[in-house]
């Protein structure tokens, strides 16, 4: 299982034995859910981190708006 805090952790966790696994700092806040995808036998994990804004922007960029009613200062 991942998670993350709201310090930027971003971790994860051996469910069957509630074991930490792996844990490091982003260097910008958890923006997404975590992805895993597989390359050439091995295992990778990717998450989205550097805060809503920057999201924002990129949806932005996209001609879409994610968030509507939401200003940005």
């Amino acid at each position: 299982m991942f998670g993350g805090t709201v310090d930027r952790e971003f971790f994860t966790l051996d469910v069957d034995r509630c074991e930490l696994l792996w844990q490091t700092r982003l260097n910008g806040d958890i923006s997404s859910a975590p992805i895993t995808f597989e390359i050439d036998g091995k295992q990778y994990v990717a998450v989205a981190a550097g805060g809503l804004d920057r999201v924002d922007d990129v949806v932005r960029m996209a001609g879409q708006h994610r968030y509507r009613g939401r200003h940005r200062s």
